[in-house]
């Protein structure tokens, strides 16, 4: 008998189908919002998120439960990062700063602000999703 509401407990702290298509469609959303930024203005012509973002945390372990929020490493070409390390000062902040104001041109009514090494994206669904820029 224990078992059975153990199993239950289990279960509902999984993600809904209806989570993960959401949780993966933002997730392809802000890669492609990016790619357009970075990649594609840059004759780059990126088409497969893959190629450009990667899930991790608990989302890319495929472990997370339903109050997680997705963690992804968005990577930015080489001459931008170099742009940006030839800052004398705050070019990480510069970075931070450059990619919140790209994502609020696709998420204007999104609270999407710099915290710390990442931008962080939080949904009036409760839904956070922290992209961490990196080459």
């Amino acid at each position: 008998m224990d078992n059975e509401y153990f199993e239950k407990f289990i279960i509902s702290l999984g993600l809904s189908d209806d989570d993960k298509k959401k949780i993966d469609l933002r997730y392809k959303e802000i890669t492609k919002k990016l790619d357009e930024k970075y990649y594609i203005t840059n004759n780059n012509n990126i088409t497969s998120t893959k190629e450009t973002s990667i899930k991790v945390g608990s989302h890319g372990r495929e472990t997370a439960i339903n109050t997680s929020d997705l963690d992804m490493i968005y990577i930015i070409p080489e001459e931008c990062y170099k742009r940006f390390d030839n800052y004398e000062s705050n070019g990480q902040s510069a970075l931070l700063q450059e990619v919140k104001i790209h994502l609020i041109k696709r998420y204007p009514k999104t609270e999407i602000k710099e915290d710390e090494q990442v931008v962080s994206t939080n949904f009036s669904d409760n839904m956070v999703i922290e992209i961490l820029p990196a080459k």
